[in-house]
């Protein structure tokens, strides 16, 4: 892309976060999000800014142990909107570092908000 051009993509994403906790019972929360959607981004120089929205869900499962019920599992899913925006600076053609900042609508019976902030090495292949 040349400075001052804009590109628009489709992009993909999904994550895992697990929770564990030994008091009073013990469990595990998982929680699984996969969304897809619109990433509209330009170039300055070797700094590509970019927002997105994406679109897409979340299945969380509790696995859990008490002394009084036993084990227990639970399931379920909801659909999610989760908007962006970042930014690559390109270090090389291939090699450049990210930063990402999202904010996650989970829409469960009650809506559950979620914030994650994503810095890392990102590898082009081309």
């Amino acid at each position: 892309m040349s400075a001052g051009s804009t590109a628009i993509r489709v992009v993909a994403a999904g994550g895992v976060a697990i929770d564990s906790h030994s008091t009073p019972a013990t469990g595990t929360l998982t929680l699984y999000h996969y969304g897809a959607g619109p990433r509209v981004g330009g170039a300055i120089g070797r700094v590509h800014p970019y927002a997105q929205v994406l679109l897409g869900g979340v299945t969380s499962r509790a696995d859990r142990t008490s002394s009084s019920v036993g084990a227990v599992t639970q399931s379920n899913s909801a659909f999610m909107v989760q908007p962006g925006a970042g930014f690559v600076v390109a270090a090389t053609r291939t090699f450049g570092f990210i930063g990402e900042y999202n904010y996650r609508t989970v829409f469960f019976s009650q809506r559950d908000h979620e914030q994650s902030v994503f810095t890392g090495v990102r590898v082009a292949f081309r």
